[in-house]
């Protein structure tokens, strides 16, 4: 599910702050041995980062259930620059004009 949240709200500024959390780019940089579930969700979120012509992939959070990921991108339409966030359960894009509706 992708929520789209107001960078000027204070969850937009926890999950901004969250992604500057930096474990690594890789899941050989956060985990010994993984599954190839997890390399199949690593591999999807490579791939929206690629559709989304982001910078700065990283691994943000992980446990031995899942793993987090952040990357930026600007918004095709307007220019903005967007924090995504993917978890196991959900999207973020946090934007920074947006006016708050959550």
């Amino acid at each position: 599910m992708a929520h789209i949240i107001s960078g000027l709200t204070k969850k937009g500024q926890q999950l901004k702050a969250r992604a500057l959390r930096w474990e690594g780019t890789s899941l050989d940089d956060v985990y010994g041995r993984y599954s190839s579930a997890k390399a199949c969700a690593m591999r999807q979120c490579r791939e929206w980062y690629e559709a989304d012509e982001g910078w700065d992939f990283h691994i943000i959070s992980h446990t031995c259930q899942g793993f987090s990921v952040a990357w930026y991108y600007a918004d095709k339409e307007t220019g903005e620059i967007i924090t995504r966030i993917e978890t196991p359960s959900s999207t973020y894009r946090v934007d920074s004009t947006r006016k708050a509706d959550n």
